[in-house]
């Protein structure tokens, strides 16, 4: 489908509506006319670039024994570069309106400290380094996608 703005029928059981598909090379935006009939629950969805890495570790330790940015440091030497989007929902993540991925909810006690990153070398590299990374450190539970390399 060409970038553009479409008009579309809505249609729900027995009744209609207007809306607007617009489609952007970055990001996607639904529009109804008539949110009775028709909510959108994401109104803008962006497109993941590709080549990506994202994820977060999460820990009770202090932060003098897991630091983000040692484990930045860590993927840098991997050759991943830190990355910053631009803020919105993406298919898989969320990025605030700060240009930070968006941390999950812990429990109190417990951080989360997030990654995102550009990447271009094997997934196998970056998930041995995870394997490897929680085995070194117990109280970590590091989790990084790698399905947008």
């Amino acid at each position: 489908m060409a970038t553009g703005t479409y008009t579309l029928k809505l249609k729900v059981g027995n009744k209609s509506t207007m809306g607007v598909l617009e489609l952007q090379d970055d990001y996607l935006s639904l529009r109804s006319s008539d949110p009775d009939i028709v909510e959108v629950s994401t109104p803008e969805l962006r497109f993941q670039p590709p080549h990506i890495i994202w994820g977060y570790a999460t820990t009770s330790l202090p932060p003098a024994q897991v630091s983000v940015r040692v484990l930045r440091d860590s993927l840098v030497q991997l050759g991943a570069t830190p990355l910053t989007l631009t803020p919105g929902t993406y298919p898989q993540f969320t990025i605030t309106e700060y240009g930070f991925l968006k941390p999950p909810q812990v429990s109190a006690g417990t951080r989360a400290l997030v990654f995102l990153a550009k990447y271009q070398g094997p997934a196998e590299r970056i998930q041995a380094f995870v394997e490897r990374t929680n085995a070194a450190t117990p109280g970590l539970n590091l989790w990084l996608n790698t399905s947008g390399i």
